[in-house]
């Protein structure tokens, strides 16, 4: 049809078919909208697996991801790259990466452990294990002759004996788990961290985990159990990660002969460090034959090479040993307060600390030793990273600490935080570092601090139960972990999720802290 036949059509139609006809002709001739994500580029895909490994293994702080961070992304790649003896740039090269896609231990390379010295080992010649449960992956007879035989690597090159129990609490407590176990290290799934164990002390000192998520063999196929229970073994004894690639404690996992196994020099050297050599033992590298079903190939998970040298030469790790703790730990256990400090848990109670971290036993110090002056019993704390301070409260009064040193100007009067004349102490406090709020618990009541106008929130205080159901009438201790809520209301210790608010786990106090 002509336009000139078009004419005589639109006037007949009229004006509101013509204005239809010329918004129909608008949206034929404008560029369709894509509506399809842009796709994620592999350099974004690269950062993320970086952010999450240095977090896990390199102690990276969540608030050291961001845009205003980078220089201190960039230094925990520096430091990965360093333990590994890689070239040393602070970029994610390809080498970097392929380090970090390895499956391996789960235990961290490198932490905070500048509290106090220790002597991270068993002082018993006789430690006693116990296989909880067993992987479907194998037969049970396979199971106790791989973790057997893994413990003979150890034995024979200290004087130490390992006797297995059936019933009751051993000294090594062994099972495979799945996802968030209640350890604060949950597993990942296939490949990725396979297993992990603690240090030795009392609780779940010493204990093994290994991921039934993976596919566990006694030959090169899958994951052979008895390499990465060796390794893994190596942190029940006191031993932490090598960063000789020969070693058994290296954090990777690496497939090796298992026939007529040889515990690599460098763990010999370590673990005799500790230990000394038991008799006939040279400082050369212990054999052990392996004897499971297959005695063909077999390779450990992150368990290869990763070992800690001696308590002179060596990382902090092997150094930091578990007092034994003087103070109360019962099974009805409840504690006075709680604050984190370099990541780990300081649980207080009358003048006692008990600190927490993750794979390791709670080692137990005293108030005075790490706030002079400050008297006891201590009602409540909290942590300020921003500030590099600690504060203690107790009564009316609170106390700031840098360190060790008390700051000037404190003690201060409650009345300062803006509390009225009927508060006479604090149960609880926690500071929310994502919101820049601190929580003071108060009887079955809280009250919001703003700690960058450092006003109190007008609508406080409100009622515990309104906002945080599930976690009791009163709190005794609060401290924020990986983005959740931990808080002890008597002798239960709670995991709250904040968004969702809800409870989502619980244990017993003592338990937890493992005294």
């Amino acid at each position: 049809m002509s336009r000139k036949s078009l004419g005589p059509m639109m006037a007949l139609l009229g004006a509101p078919v013509l204005i239809l006809l010329s918004l129909l002709l608008v949206v034929w001739a404008a560029p369709l909208p894509n509506d399809k994500e842009q796709p994620v580029s592999k350099d974004q895909i690269d950062e993320e697996l970086a952010k999450k490994y240095l977090q896990t293994y390199y102690n990276m702080s969540l608030r050291s991801v961001g845009r205003s961070s980078k220089n201190a992304f960039t230094e925990k790649i520096k430091q990965m790259q360093e333990f590994f003896g890689l070239n040393v740039t602070g970029s994610l090269d390809s080498k970097t990466l392929e380090i970090m896609q390895l499956s391996r231990c789960g235990v961290p390379d490198v932490g905070n452990y500048n509290f106090m010295p220790s002597n991270k080992k068993w002082t018993t010649g006789v430690v006693t294990y116990r296989l909880e449960n067993y992987t479907p992956d194998l037969q049970p007879a396979d199971v106790e002759q791989a973790i057997a035989s893994a413990f003979s690597v150890w034995s024979s090159a200290i004087p130490l004996k390992f006797t297995k129990i059936n019933s009751g609490e051993a000294d090594i407590m062994i099972s495979f788990k799945s996802g968030d176990h209640q350890d604060f290290n949950p597993f990942d799934g296939p490949q990725g961290t396979l297993a992990h164990a603690f240090s030795p002390g009392s609780g779940i000192g010493g204990d093994a985990h290994f991921d039934e998520a993976e596919t566990w063999s006694t030959s090169a196929r899958g994951i052979n159990l008895f390499l990465v229970a060796v390794h893994e073994f190596g942190h029940s004894l006191g031993l932490s990660h090598s960063n000789d690639p020969k070693a058994l404690m290296y954090p990777t996992y690496k497939y090796v002969d298992t026939v007529n196994f040889k515990l690599p020099e460098d763990d010999t050297k370590g673990i005799q460090a500790l230990y000394g050599a038991s008799t006939g033992v040279t400082t050369a590298g212990t054999t052990t034959a392996m004897t499971t079903t297959a005695q063909s190939k077999t390779t450990t998970k992150g368990t290869q090479p990763s070992q800690t040298k001696t308590p002179a030469t060596t990382s902090p790790r092997v150094q930091m040993e578990t007092t034994k703790s003087t103070a109360a730990c019962t099974p009805d256990m409840r504690i006075d307060a709680a604050v984190v400090i370099a990541n780990k848990i300081h649980f207080i109670k009358d003048g006692s600390v008990w600190v927490k971290q993750p794979f390791k036993t709670a080692a137990v110090t005293s108030v005075q030793t790490l706030w002079p002056n400050m008297p006891t019993p201590v009602d409540a704390a909290y942590a300020f990273p921003a500030r590099g301070l600690v504060i203690l409260f107790r009564g009316r009064q609170y106390w700031a600490f840098q360190g060790r040193n008390l700051v000037s100007g404190f003690p201060k009067d409650i009345s300062k935080l803006g509390f009225p004349s009927s508060v006479n102490k604090i149960d609880a406090a926690v500071n929310l570092e994502d919101n820049r709020t601190t929580l003071f618990f108060v009887g079955d009541a809280y009250y919001r601090f703003n700690e960058v106008s450092q006003t109190m929130d007008k609508y406080s205080p409100r009622a515990i139960e309104e906002r945080y159901p599930g976690i009791g009438k009163t709190v005794d201790a609060a401290v924020q972990q990986n983005g959740y809520l931990f808080v002890s209301s008597g002798a239960t210790f709670f995991k709250y999720d904040n968004r969702e608010k809800r409870v989502l786990e619980k244990w017993n106090v003592k338990a937890w802290i493992g005294c």
